[in-house]
């Protein structure tokens, strides 16, 4: 078992990562599945006992660290980054049918206010879709993410 560290990039003379393949997967998981408002390409991963981690620990960079060996990067390769990518496209599908309702609501509303009779009707205001959307998409990842977190034991820093 090998711990990463893994830290948010401070500028592109940060790519001293050198493609490896289980460091690719530590900066992946922690995108993915712990912080996703990084993308993994601003993300560096290194072995825990590295100068690069010590000094990405240093200047507060770091934000994470995990273990990966042989057969948890299997399972990232054969079975979980592929659940993410298909828990990607439902999320996608959902955000598309929500903009598709909201905009043949809103030209629908259009027509109505356009109208001398229908001028009061309001459409927009009766969807609630929002919560309803919300919901669908986030949990099928929030405990995707707990497994993973657990199986690679994440720590935040």
């Amino acid at each position: 078992m090998k711990k990463y560290i893994v830290s948010v990039q401070k500028t592109s003379t940060d790519l001293l990562n050198q493609s490896d393949s289980k460091k690719d997967i530590a900066s992946e998981i922690i995108s993915h599945f712990c912080c996703e408002k990084h993308g993994t390409a601003q993300l560096s991963a290194f072995e825990a006992d590295s100068k690069f981690a010590t000094l990405a620990l240093l200047d507060k960079s770091a934000i994470a660290s995990l273990e990966i060996d042989d057969i948890t990067e299997k399972q990232w390769k054969n079975e979980i980054s592929k659940m993410y990518k298909r828990e990607q496209a439902i999320r996608k599908a959902i955000d598309s049918s929500f903009h598709n309702i909201m905009s043949a609501a809103i030209a629908f509303e259009q027509v109505c206010y356009e109208s001398t009779i229908f001028h009061e009707v309001e459409i927009c205001d009766d969807l609630d879709l929002a919560n309803a959307f919300d919901g669908i998409g986030t949990s099928a990842h929030f405990q995707i993410s707990e497994i993973v977190r657990s199986i690679y034991k994440v720590n935040f820093l």
